[in-house]
């Protein structure tokens, strides 16, 4: 059977002009909010955009999450940059809002996607994400996907999709101790609905030149030595961590750690010699 590349390419890869600088626009003030400043969390996510900008076809096993934020702090809008800066002739970003179209069977929308968004995520309703974590775990990390269209045959397809999960919520995803996958971003809320701020925002959005700018920018960023298995440890990580313990782990913590330690007398050899509650000779 003959196969035919039908790809047109990104439209911003393409002969354009531009002086503007990436970093001085608002877009990319838009990212800094995005991580709250964070250095480490900023070259984070900025590498794994220039990965994706060259080489679209590489899938680091992520899952890039915004949750315990505000509306209105810009997650729709980074959606929306995500859309024009990679535009081209197929449906790059998936968005979803509601937990049964993520778990379908019926699914071809993903075939040509970059970026698959889980939007809107609760941890209140039933069927949540976090019930769902292996699936979101697996989808992370797969490079082919079992596609499946109404009234046709099921096929593999390569599958090249990144995960972001948005959320408003805390406790939306599962995170395990030996987390190698979710990235959690806290956000600074400063410009939460500040209309002037969105609106200047959406303007660079229409302006070719600025979205030229900013194609530039990650094509030519240095991203060889980066090393997308080193995860920012932030205190959005750490919270997520400790929601998804177990009850016995939680007990444990609180009794050995969070206790004042003089509850707890330990000799060298490492008995328990007392406790507040009475004695140990084990």
């Amino acid at each position: 059977m003959t196969k035919f590349n039908i790809f047109s390419g990104f439209a911003l890869d393409s002969e354009i002009q531009t002086e503007v600088r990436f970093p001085e626009t608002k877009i990319y003030e838009l990212i800094q909010r995005l991580v709250n400043y964070n250095e480490e969390c900023l070259e984070f996510l900025l590498n794994f955009l220039a990965l994706k900008v060259q080489k679209p076809f590489f899938k680091p096993p992520l899952i890039l999450t915004w949750c315990a934020t505000k509306k209105g702090c810009g997650k729709g809008t980074f959606k929306l940059f995500l859309e024009k800066l990679f535009s081209c002739n197929e449906n790059i970003l998936i968005s979803y809002n509601k937990i049964g179209q993520f778990t379908s069977n019926f699914n071809s929308e993903l075939e040509t996607c970059l970026f698959l968004v889980l939007e809107e995520v609760s941890a209140n309703k039933k069927n949540s994400l976090k019930e769902f974590s292996g699936l979101l775990k697996d989808i992370s990390s797969m490079t082919e996907l079992l596609i499946e269209k109404k009234g046709i045959d099921r096929k593999v397809v390569p599958f090249y999709g990144s995960v972001l999960v948005f959320s408003n919520e805390l406790c939306v995803v599962q995170v395990t101790s030996d987390n190698r996958r979710i990235v959690a971003f806290e956000v600074n809320n400063e410009k939460c609905n500040d209309t002037q701020f969105f609106q200047e925002i959406y303007k660079e959005l229409d302006d070719l030149q600025i979205m030229k700018s900013a194609w530039n920018f990650f094509l030519d960023r240095d991203v060889t030595t980066w090393d997308f298995r080193k995860i920012p440890q932030t205190e959005l990580l750490a919270r997520l961590q400790r929601c998804s313990e177990n009850v016995t782990v939680k007990f444990a913590r609180w009794y050995f750690k969070d206790r004042s330690h003089t509850d707890i007398l330990v000799n060298e050899s490492g008995r328990c010699l007392s406790l507040v509650t009475g004695s140990c000779m084990g």
